[in-house]
């Protein structure tokens, strides 16, 4: 039986990579770019009328039209997608951070496309003064995003709480639930997931964010069939960080996240 499985562990990725090569192999004569979407607003996401957009997205397609590429969205989770990139069956991800064991299936864009990063920690009204320090998470029921890495201080800290959750959303229901006492996100992402909603009347950001200097990257899978042109991904990806088109992308997102806050007191 031991024998039977193991054989199947060997086999079976042997066989989808079989099958999935003519499809790859179409796409790369057609010229589709696969862009993995997983949901992480306002990087990328699906919006009200349920098109895929945000800072990523729009990077994504002025590479894609500098390469003469057609985008075709893969709108999947964090975890689903980085299997797909590990079969070819999808192209590229952008916003991620590098990881030896990424890289056995990835080829990482250089440079960096972001830089620095703020992670914040959201709590109920009236316990933003809770959270001063790292040290005040101590004993506290801590939400989490499954697989995500915030920050190596806090990754590494086995002596905390940690509740992980699928989506932000989850997080900020249990929260207001009272079932955590705190929630953990990138700071850019959360403040416009609350900027228009509801729940921001009950959810506020702690006085403690964590501020540091942290890459994130655009990576292509190694199976991808445009994986042949990876020289040419590095050198546009490259331009795009040169030109100051990210951060250009990200001002125009925060002022969207300010007027849509402001539109939302009137």
């Amino acid at each position: 039986m031991k024998r039977s499985i193991w054989i199947l562990a060997i086999v079976l990725p042997m066989l989808l990579t079989t099958m999935l090569l003519p499809c790859q192999q179409a796409r790369a004569e057609q010229g589709v770019l696969r862009v993995v979407c997983d949901n992480y607003p306002p990087w990328k996401f699906k919006g009200a009328d349920e098109k895929v957009q945000g800072i990523d997205i729009d990077l994504m397609k002025i590479l894609a039209d500098r390469m003469n590429l057609k985008i075709e969205y893969v709108d999947v989770d964090f975890r689903r997608g980085l299997k797909l990139l590990e079969f070819g069956t999808a192209d590229i991800i952008t916003n991620l951070y590098r990881r030896a064991d990424r890289e056995k299936y990835l080829h990482y864009l250089d440079p960096a496309y972001l830089k620095y990063s703020s992670t914040a920690f959201y709590v109920l009204k009236g316990d933003e003064h809770r959270i001063k320090k790292l040290e005040d998470l101590k004993g506290l029921k801590i939400g989490v995003l499954k697989e995500v890495q915030y920050f190596p201080k806090f990754d590494e800290d086995s002596s905390l709480t940690k509740i992980p959750v699928t989506t932000f959303t989850e997080g900020v229901q249990k929260l207001i639930a009272r079932q955590i006492d705190v929630l953990i996100n990138s700071e850019i992402e959360a403040d416009y997931m609350l900027a228009g909603g509801r729940t921001k009347i009950f959810v506020v950001k702690s006085n403690y964010i964590y501020s540091e200097p942290q890459n994130s990257y655009i990576a292509i899978s190694k199976k991808s069939p445009l994986a042949n042109r990876l020289g040419e991904f590095k050198r546009v990806a490259a331009d795009l960080v040169k030109e100051g088109t990210v951060d250009k992308l990200k001002i125009e997102f925060i002022k969207e996240i300010e007027e849509k806050g402001h539109s939302s007191k009137q």
